[in-house]
């Protein structure tokens, strides 16, 4: 029953944009499970950018499956990925590369979790100094993908590898000189280590204004990607730097989770934070 659910919600919504931070084996088959008993085509991120700039009409239902972050967990998925041949983009924070772990790791085992979100709100300069601090005082395992890990899945023809900035900052709360910085050296980055461009940004837990769409443009990124919940209309879509997607809760089970990617969810709660 769960999984035929969908077909008494979604007709019209031909178009599912759907990402995960590091779910569970069984959570992420579940969901690719769901997505082909209810006829969705799972594209890649090439087709994605191709349907969505040129304003295809769908003739069939398609779902376009992201990963934001670059949690080595992630690998863990490759088996289910290759069994239902589903294509998957990890947008990938190239900081935690080589620290091995994302700065709200380190402020969660300082003992200062009450802290984690009044500093996304820090000045830039705090924010930079608190991480270097952070790092050369706390010693995690690490969760993050490796370089080797990078290249191994930008070679895998089902995984696309792209960014999502250098340290994940909030980007809104960052100066001119460092928003450059962050999408400019994650890309070249990327481009390096695994020869192939890097076409696609996800912001950084949401945020943005216009100018960091701008900057997002600037940096060369052709389609970029926000932590929105709308419906997607392949016909109408005003501007590509800001492609909607709904969010796959981690810590949650699939009801709850269906519930989003139905849009029911959001019926129910009017700010929902990822």
């Amino acid at each position: 029953m769960l999984y035929h659910l969908g077909r008494l919600f979604i007709k019209s919504d031909k178009f599912l944009s759907i990402y995960f931070h590091n779910p569970s084996q069984k959570l992420f088959e579940q969901i690719v499970i769901w997505l082909k008993r209810n006829d969705y085509r799972v594209i890649e991120i090439n087709e994605c950018y191709d349907i969505l700039a040129n304003k295809k009409v769908l003739k069939e239902k398609v779902a376009y499956l992201s990963f934001d972050d670059g949690w080595n967990t992630n690998i863990s998925l490759i088996p289910i990925i290759e069994k239902y041949k589903t294509p998957i983009t990890i947008f990938v924070a190239t900081a935690p590369i080589e620290s091995g772990n994302y700065w709200w790791e380190l402020a969660d085992a300082s003992g200062e979790e009450n802290k984690k979100a009044s500093r996304k709100k820090l000045e830039e300069k705090i924010f930079y100094k608190e991480l270097e601090l952070l790092k050369k005082k706390i010693k995690l395992k690490r969760s993050s993908i490796t370089e080797e890990e990078l290249i191994m899945f930008s070679k895998h023809p089902l995984v696309s590898i792209q960014s999502h900035t250098v340290n994940h900052p909030i980007l809104i709360n960052s100066s001119k000189e460092i928003l450059d910085k962050e999408l400019v050296e994650s890309k070249k980055y990327l481009e390096e280590k695994t020869g192939k461009d890097i076409i696609a940004f996800s912001y950084p837990n949401g945020d943005f204004g216009k100018r960091e769409v701008e900057c997002v443009k600037n940096a060369g990124y052709k389609i970029a990607f926000t932590t929105k919940p709308d419906i997607i209309n392949t016909t109408e879509v005003e501007d590509l730097l800001l492609v909607p997607r709904r969010a796959i809760n981690t810590n949650g089970g699939m009801y709850e989770n269906l519930a989003k990617i139905l849009g029911i969810w959001q019926i129910f709660f009017n700010k929902i934070t990822y």
